[in-house]
């Protein structure tokens, strides 16, 4: 007689295939959260898949399914770091004032980086600068945060000067609190917010980018609420 092999009970493959699927997503984001440690800590060319699956616990060839290879892990770090900013740099929806809204983002910028030192490093410093679509990840996404504040601030169709002057700006922030972090810099946070407001507005009135869809001047839209 052949052999039968019995069926499963009704139910039982989908709910082995919905465990196999729930299994799947903490090994990838614990790939993903080892990537973003390591690269926010070593250089990429220094980077080894044998760093990326001993701290994530993980195979070895997990890395390379989800991923494909190292540059791909690394592009999902950029990505989901781009992720995390974009909702750190969406003011709040209700009315408050151009300067107290400003002064909200550029807390919560300060505060995403103190908490997330090494995601501030993978993403300013991982190293891959020779890579096209690793610059426009970082490009596009330190862009975005600057446009949250000029439609803040009610600035449209920036002029060049303005987009230089602003790129300068989000710089001194991010390298302010990298030296900040690297130095143990004791420095207030309310006294950090208040010199990104400063800069920005002597950015803004450098870059003669005076008036705003309003008319008013920045310095007056910026006067501490």
């Amino acid at each position: 007689m052949p052999l039968v092999t019995p069926s499963q009970p009704a139910g039982t493959a989908a709910r082995n295939r919905a465990s196999e699927a729930a299994s799947r997503v903490p090994r990838r984001e614990a790939i993903l959260e080892a990537g973003v440690a390591i690269f926010g800590s070593v250089p990429y060319d220094e980077v080894s898949i044998d760093d990326i699956v001993e701290r994530a616990g993980v195979a070895h060839g997990l890395v390379f399914h989800y991923f494909s290879n190292k540059r791909g892990l690394y592009l999902a770090v950029l990505r989901r770091t781009a992720e995390d900013l974009l909702r750190v740099h969406t003011p709040p929806s209700e009315s408050r004032s151009p300067g107290h809204l400003v002064r909200i983002i550029i807390n919560r910028h300060l505060d995403f980086l103190e908490h997330h030192p090494e995601t501030l490093q993978a993403f300013l410093r991982g190293g891959i600068g020779a890579d096209s679509e690793a610059r426009q990840i970082v490009e596009k996404t330190r862009w975005d945060g600057i446009q949250q504040v000029l439609d803040v601030l009610e600035i449209d169709n920036p002029s060049p000067a303005i987009r230089m002057a602003m790129r300068g700006w989000a710089g001194f922030l991010d390298e302010a609190m990298i030296y900040r972090l690297e130095h143990d810099a004791r420095v207030a946070r309310k006294r950090l917010v208040d010199m990104g407001v400063e800069v920005l507005v002597s950015t803004l009135v450098l870059a003669r980018g005076r008036q705003t869809r309003s008319g008013r001047d920045p310095r007056e839209l910026l006067s501490a609420p």
